[in-house]
């Protein structure tokens, strides 16, 4: 075994650690700063300086975990999308019948699916109304 591939303890914690977990961690850093400073600022008025310093990562790092603010864009829409993409799934499958019926899940005349529940904790008169509770959507 090569010296650059044992893992050694923390001296502070006492943990082992490896490589792969820092890169998550300093992965879903940059992510949540570019998230913040998107929202705040709009995609193309961030630039890459702004989202090293905001998540406390060198340039160097940055690029070493995104190729390009592309990359970088790409990471924070895919992770913005998922929850969404996981909610229609969802009404999708609790929808009766084939594909043709599935546009009739966001009907507000549809009930809404098992355990969804508008904001104040009645059930709502449809997933049209559970839209407006979606990560990402305006306000």
């Amino acid at each position: 075994m090569h010296a650059r591939q044992r893992r050694q303890a923390c001296i502070f914690t006492g943990r082992y650690t490896s490589r792969r977990s820092l890169e998550a961690t300093t992965s879903e850093r940059i992510i949540t700063a570019a998230s913040t400073l998107f929202y705040g600022e709009g995609i193309r008025g961030v630039s890459m300086d702004a989202v090293a310093e905001k998540a406390g990562v060198t340039k160097r790092t940055l690029y070493y975990h995104f190729k390009s603010k592309d990359d970088l864009v790409a990471a924070y829409l895919h992770g913005r999308d998922q929850p969404n993409l996981a909610l229609f799934e969802q009404w999708f499958t609790g929808t009766e019948g084939g594909a043709q019926r599935r546009p009739a899940a966001f009907s507000p005349t549809s009930p809404s699916p098992p355990g969804t529940r508008s904001g104040r904790g009645a059930a709502s008169s449809g997933p049209q109304q559970n839209l407006q509770a979606c990560p990402g959507t305006l306000r």
